[in-house]
């Protein structure tokens, strides 16, 4: 089994078939199929169940197909540390976060590193929670940074900063005047927030059910500057990260009491962390990005 087969394999099935696969990689169909063979008997399973001109994985190949993608992403990380000893200035990061923690938690830290390191090449991809942990586990990224921790026990989390969720409202709005509000409070308003993939919206449902409320949710965005504009021009209370209404003018910022704990003057906050694959150390120029995300965050 080579690195060339394992190329040959996932292309199949990013592709769906053999034909797409081939000029995918470049390579003649029999090429490719021959390869396929060869990698199924050295296996001793069936990667692909074969109807007509379709294929599809097997379990296996599902299976298959995951370590298949780490194993690709572990050669381009390992190549890309090896160029990286000759000059840390040449590395290429991959990152993804979801929007809110994109916009408002890593715009002047990345802004920051890059200036500090000019030649580094980065990738920010805006993806939910779920999206970000997938993406680790297949090596389509090298670091992902999210609103909670992570569900799969093989990615490593660092906790670098906590952040309110807040509530956002237009001027002269009913809650103009308040400080702090609850949950239960909150829930009497329409809502405008990010969709159900985030975390923020799992939190939302949480508070409600506690409440015996429904949210009435009428806007799911993960555009904000949709969510602020739906807030400044209707009654609806826009729930975000803390620091949206710096740079969406119009907006007042609310803290929300955590019913949770008790009651008193705690606030509804979100821990941000930086994630790897533990069995996947980081390059240097990822590592070098994690600890400046981590001194310079925090």
């Amino acid at each position: 089994m080579d690195l060339r087969q394992l190329r040959y394999f996932t292309a199949v099935v990013d592709e769906g078939g053999m034909r797409k696969a081939a000029l995918a990689v470049h390579v003649s169909q029999p090429s490719l199929t021959t390869a396929i063979q060869n990698l199924e008997a050295e296996l001793g399973v069936a990667l692909f169940a074969r109807t007509g001109r379709t294929v599809q994985p097997t379990a296996e190949g599902y299976h298959f197909y995951k370590r298949a993608r780490a194993l690709l992403a572990q050669a381009e990380k390992t190549k890309a540390e090896m160029l990286s000893f000759r000059a840390l200035e040449k590395a290429e990061i991959r990152v993804a976060a979801p929007i809110t923690i994109a916009s408002y938690v890593l715009a002047d830290p990345i802004g920051s590193f890059l200036k500090a390191y000019p030649g580094i090449k980065l990738s920010l991809k805006q993806m939910s929670g779920h999206e970000v942990e997938s993406a680790l586990l297949v090596g389509d990224i090298d670091i992902g940074v999210l609103s909670r921790q992570p569900r799969s026990a093989e990615i490593a989390a660092h906790a670098i900063h906590t952040r309110r969720i807040c509530a956002y409202v237009r001027e002269g709005h009913a809650l103009t005047g308040k400080k702090t509000i609850s949950w239960s409070e909150l829930l009497n308003h329409p809502i405008a927030s990010l969709p159900q993939k985030y975390v923020l919206h799992d939190i939302m449902n949480t508070h409600a059910s506690r409440s015996k409320k429904t949210a009435d949710l009428i806007l799911e965005s993960d555009v904000v500057p949709l969510l602020a504009a739906t807030a400044r021009q209707s009654d609806a209370v826009c729930l975000l990260l803390e620091d949206v209404a710096r740079k969406e003018p119009g907006l007042i910022q609310l803290d929300i009491a955590d019913d949770s704990k008790g009651g008193g003057n705690q606030k509804t906050t979100i821990d941000i962390t930086v994630c790897h694959l533990k069995d996947s150390p980081l390059s240097l120029g990822a590592e070098a990005m994690f600890e400046h995300f981590r001194n310079i965050v925090s």
